[in-house]
C-alpha cells in the first residue's frame, strides 16, 4: 500500500452535509512513500485511529483519528482528525 498523486486535477468540494473535499498541503510529503506498517492508536472518546509508517521516512507517520466532539463545533458529532507524527531520536550514549 501507498500514496499517489491522482492523475486528474484534483478538485475541491465545497462543504456538503458535514462533508468536505480539500486539499491537506502537510500529508503531500508522503506521495510516492510504500506503508510498511500500521499501528491502532487511542482509546474510547480520546478517539480511535491509525499511524502509517512509510519506508524510508523513519521520523514521521501519519495519522488518521476518529474522535468525538460532542456539540462542539456546533452540530457535529464525529469528526476525522488528520496529522503527521514527528519524532526525533535521541542516542545519549552517542553524545558523550
Amino acid at each position: 500500500m501507498g500514496f499517489k498523486r491522482r492523475i486528474e486535477q484534483f478538485q475541491e468540494e465545497s462543504p456538503n452535509e458535514g462533508s468536505c473535499v480539500c486539499r491537506v498541503p502537510i500529508l503531500e510529503q508522503f506521495i510516492g512513500f510504500e506503508v510498511v506498517e500500521v499501528r491502532q492508536i487511542g482509546e474510547v472518546w480520546n478517539g480511535h485511529g491509525f499511524e502509517l509508517s512509510c519506508k524510508d521516512v523513519p521520523d514521521k507517520t501519519l495519522i488518521g483519528q476518529s474522535i468525538f466532539t460532542g456539540s462542539e463545533p456546533e452540530d457535529f458529532d464525529d469528526c476525522m482528525r488528520i496529522g503527521v507524527g514527528n519524532y526525533i531520536y535521541h542516542a545519549p550514549e552517542l553524545n558523550k
